[in-house]
């Protein structure tokens, strides 16, 4: 079974999940206010981008931008690791 099949059976077939982006994957979130959610490291998600041609200041700006920017119900979690910071 996929990371992508098993995150669909444990969160829902209506969670959103990235496109190409299965590498930055580290789990998914768990809560009794809302449904589960897919978790994406920002950094892996910044080496996704740039391991695909972009620079890394392009990569961060996408993923600033287009990602951690988005507001969609059922989205994912976007966790920065302490090193980032």
């Amino acid at each position: 079974m996929t990371i992508r099949e098993r995150i669909a059976e444990r969160c829902g077939a209506d969670t959103i999940m990235l496109d190409d982006c299965d590498d930055a994957i580290i789990g998914v979130s768990t809560g009794l206010c809302c449904q589960d959610r897919v978790v994406y490291s920002y950094s892996k998600l910044v080496d996704v981008f740039v391991a695909q041609g972009m620079m890394h200041e392009e990569a961060v700006e996408w993923v600033e931008f287009n990602i951690v920017g988005m507001y969609v119900e059922n989205g994912p979690v976007i966790m920065s690791d302490m090193e980032d910071e």
